[in-house]
């Protein structure tokens, strides 16, 4: 066997045996329309959740619009627009905070619909404390590396800011933001396909339909080059571990390193100026997330979870029987 095969060959974990108990093969391309309408449900559900309190910051600002008067309306509407357009920051913390709804669609499409129990998503208890402390760290490294590279090849530019209390926020924001979209993407649809197919392919399948429909307003073939990269490595480190703590923790940490210490405003620790210098190094004006910097440090990443060794105590100890 061939080094590159031997390292994209991965060994099946306790997590997909349980998934596969009593379980009747489902073809690939529905598997993946079923994951893209839970998608749109869990974004729904998303959106929804962030209009409530939108509403009450809106009209406990402009109070109710005088519809009697078409001057007043007018004006009322202009000032509708621009409240919208600057909205404060506390109201990103709502967006993270609603993301819940992915994790919630991801609970019951396991256990109402696949009659899979919590621990096949690859939510456990054990050495989760560890597991989230490593994957923390890996996931503000996944980010501070790119940014020192397009710093040093003078794609971009870095100054101190201020330290802001909003950030704590965030930081528990993306906590909840990283585990509810990894145990959708990981937890739910990933484990799904690995069911019927090899570790591998599931990887692939979860990272590039998860990006893709995340990005589906995005041009930007770099940025979505890069969100691939990251899934596939968040996908590896799941089969690695044999669990989505670390994998969330990674995904959290990559997060906050992005809105919150190299960031492009005064709510982060360091302020990250975006230049047109050496653009496809840094990103340019996109930034670091469309920068081919990023793009190698995700790619070492990947093959550095790879080298790594499958945890013995998540390794598969048999083949589960299959429903007829």
């Amino acid at each position: 066997m061939g080094f590159f095969q031997k390292l994209f060959t991965l060994n099946r974990t306790k997590m997909i045996d349980e998934a596969a108990f009593f379980h009747k093969p489902v073809p690939l391309g529905k598997g993946i329309l079923t994951f893209f309408l839970s998608f749109i449900i869990a974004s729904l559900l998303s959106a929804f959740a962030q209009s409530i309190p939108l509403l009450i910051y809106i009209f406990g600002k402009l109070g109710s619009p005088n519809a009697s008067d078409e001057n007043a309306l007018e004006e009322y509407m202009e000032r509708l627009e621009s409240s919208l357009s600057s909205l404060p920051d506390w109201f990103v913390g709502v967006e993270l905070f609603a993301s819940v709804a992915f994790f919630a669609v991801a609970l019951y499409q396991c256990k109402r619909r696949e009659q899979r129990s919590i621990s096949t998503m690859g939510i456990r208890k054990k050495d989760c404390v560890p597991e989230f402390l490593i994957g923390y760290a890996i996931g503000l490294t996944l980010f501070a590396l790119p940014v020192l590279l397009a710093v040093s090849f003078g794609a971009a530019k870095l100054s101190l800011s201020s330290f802001r209390p909003i950030i704590i926020l965030f930081f528990f924001g993306f906590l909840v933001e990283g585990f509810s979209k990894e145990a959708f993407a990981r937890g739910y649809f990933m484990t799904s396909v690995a069911r019927d197919y090899s570790p591998a392919i599931a990887v692939c399948v979860s990272s590039v339909a998860f990006s893709v429909f995340s990005s589906a307003l995005s041009f930007d073939i770099i940025y979505l080059l890069n969100s691939i990269l990251l899934g596939l490595l968040l996908g590896f480190y799941v089969f690695k571990r044999g669990s989505i703590i670390g994998a969330s923790a990674i995904h959290a940490g990559f997060a906050f390193a992005r809105k919150c210490i190299f960031g492009a405003n005064n709510s982060s620790i360091f302020f990250l100026e975006k230049t047109e210098a050496k653009a496809a190094l840094g990103g340019g004006l996109s930034g670091i997330d469309s920068g081919l910097c990023l793009t190698l440090v995700l790619v070492l990443g990947i093959f550095l979870v790879l080298l790594t060794k499958t945890k013995d105590t998540e390794l598969s100890e048999f083949e589960c029987p299959r429903a007829e």
